[in-house]
């Protein structure tokens, strides 16, 4: 066990080497020969050191960013780490694999690299064609080509005489709604101790605790909530690509057995693709029993994919509460919420007519989860949603309405804001010099409410639409659909058409005037660009159709209600 008097990772990395300790580390698959290959947390913070003096022998100094563009996660952690050794900043780009191609990568990379904030940007390349592709936009001193050092060469001392603060900045973390080049989290070496040491205390970790993750390493649960979290902590972790668990789901369940893992987070995606593509007539042996906790968050939790999970896989040993429903966001480092360990998932069903903003929440019924047993619903009138328990350590939930006012009464529904010390520092574009403060407060733009204690989390006020484990944010497709009709962004709203069904239609709500060539509009919208969109229904309406506050902001939520409630005057619909 690590000691929590550490005030940043660096010290942790130190400790490892002075203690020398090579009985926890990290196993990271290895898709050549289908095994996983062990380093000791004291060898892979050496390896850190080493690349980070290399790093400072290509020019990288304090406090400039680094781009890290790696699939593999072994070269993620290791040039991570390594850029944390010498005060540089990084930054994990998805690969081109996750953004649809090179040209969506140097999109992104082109964003990132002309950055107000930085003095000097580097790109660290892992693979050759992407370092040749890169290479060719940038000067070759900018564009790193990533490389394991030998053994041999291993440094004992950290690279650069210099103990960041708590309050100083580790790392930038990619927001997940962003489909364009959005923005990003600013992450300090205090948000991150004070998150996962919360994220322990609420597990109730032992020392002999062991993590297997298949997330993404760019994703906020992937980094805190696997990686920092094991390592700080010296828990044995299994790590492998996502990729690696799409091409055979079954590999995920396989580490957990073969190393009895205790600890395995995922997003509802997750439960539900190994349910689906897990052939069992092809599972030989598998004992889940050792899972104590599957971290379920990141999107929301759906009833039908926790019941088939566990009928699928009770006979391997998972049991019902080993299902641990929690809630997260990068604005917070990553952790807010958990249920407790141990305990089967709590679910209430809501009057889905009273879910409004400053109003209270109608609880139809409410009880313990049974998987085989699982609660039915009128999902034209219900919603059933899970709790996500309480705040962790050193944080606190508040809700709000939308005056900014706290109301925290038993179910008032409203906007959840968060405040504590895991809060981080702030947003950072590459537009901006400056970073925009939090001021260890967040509004997250989540509709929830109270109820016994346990938060609930309802609805997406800020929209952010989840599709088969890929995150696209409404202002982003409003933004391009704006773009390609020549419409302003006011007069169109994207938004899903039933929150609790994980199959609705994602809606393209378009004001438009009597004057404007519907026939041409209709062909625009039909073309091969807006079929690739998550959306699959799009409705032109008459002007004025859209809700706005006072301020001009769109209230989706109030569009979905209208359309529900068939008060949208539709001139045209197409089916895509």
């Amino acid at each position: 066990m690590i000691d929590t008097k550490f005030k940043s990772i660096i010290e942790v990395m130190e400790s490892y080497i002075e203690r020398n300790l090579i009985q926890t580390g990290q196993s990271f698959f290895n898709s050549k020969d289908k095994t996983f290959d062990y380093i000791s947390y004291t060898d892979l913070s050496s390896q850190a050191f080493s690349i980070g003096a290399k790093l400072i022998d290509r020019g990288v100094e304090q406090r400039n960013l680094c781009m890290i563009v790696c699939s593999s996660p072994k070269y993620q952690v290791l040039y991570f780490y390594a850029c944390l050794s010498i005060n540089a900043i990084p930054l994990i780009i998805p690969s081109p694999k996750v953004l649809s191609g090179n040209d969506s990568l140097l999109k992104k990379i082109r964003y990132w690299a002309n950055n107000k904030f930085s003095s000097r940007t580097f790109i660290l390349v892992e693979e050759a064609n992407v370092f040749e592709i890169i290479a060719s936009q940038y000067s070759p001193l900018k564009v790193i080509k990533c490389e394991e050092m030998e053994y041999s060469n291993l440094r004992k001392e950290r690279p650069i005489n210099h103990t960041p603060s708590a309050n100083d900045i580790a790392y930038f973390q990619m927001t997940s709604a962003s489909t364009g080049d959005g923005k990003a989290v600013a992450i300090s070496h205090g948000n991150i101790i004070d998150n996962i040491n919360g994220i322990h205390n609420a597990v109730k970790c032992k020392q002999s605790e062991k993590v297997c993750s298949w997330l993404p390493l760019y994703h906020d649960m992937g980094l805190v909530g696997a990686e920092l979290f094991s390592f700080y902590h010296g828990f044995d972790l299994f790590l492998m690509s996502p990729y690696e668990f799409l091409r055979k789901p079954i590999r995920w369940l396989e580490t957990i057995s073969n190393n009895k893992c205790t600890l395995s987070p995922s997003p509802n995606f997750g439960f539900e693709y190994a349910s689906r593509y897990i052939n069992l007539n092809r599972v030989e042996d598998l004992d889940l029993s050792s899972w104590k906790a599957g971290l379920n968050g990141a999107e929301p939790i759906r009833s039908k994919t926790l019941s088939e999970f566990y009928v699928k896989f009770k006979r391997y040993g998972f049991e019902p509460n080993a299902i641990l429903p929690v809630y997260g966001l990068a604005e917070a480092t990553l952790a807010v919420t958990f249920s407790k360990v141990g305990e089967k998932p709590m679910y209430v069903i809501v009057e889905k007519g009273s879910v409004k903003l400053g109003t209270n929440i109608v609880i139809k019924s409410s009880g313990v989860f049974d998987p085989l047993n699982p609660p039915n619903i009128n999902p034209k009138s219900e919603i059933l949603s899970f709790s996500v328990g309480t705040a962790i350590q050193g944080l606190k939930v508040q809700i709000i309405d939308e005056l900014q006012n706290i109301n925290n009464e038993e179910l008032m529904c409203g906007e959840i804001s968060i405040l504590g010390n895991s809060i981080a520092i702030g947003y950072i574009t590459a537009e901006k010099k400056d970073i925009e403060s939090f001021e260890k407060k967040i509004n997250t733009g989540d509709l929830g409410f109270i109820y016994q204690g346990n938060l609930y989390v309802l609805e997406r006020i800020k929209n952010l639409i989840i599709r088969n484990g890929e995150n696209y944010l409404s202002s982003d497709l409003e933004n391009y659909l704006s773009t390609i009709l020549g419409l302003p962004e006011a007069n169109i709203a994207v938004f899903e058409e039933d929150l609790f069904n994980a199959e609705s239609n994602i809606i393209a709500l378009i004001e438009i005037k009597p004057t404007h060539d519907i026939e041409s509009i209709c062909e625009i919208l039909q073309n091969n660009e807006v079929i690739d969109l998550p959306i699959n229904r799009l409705i032109l309406s008459h002007k004025t159709k859209i809700p706005k506050t006072t301020s001009g902001k769109k209230r989706h939520f109030l569009c979905r209600e209208l359309l529900n409630n068939e008060k949208i005057d539709v001139v045209q619909e197409i089916i895509l």
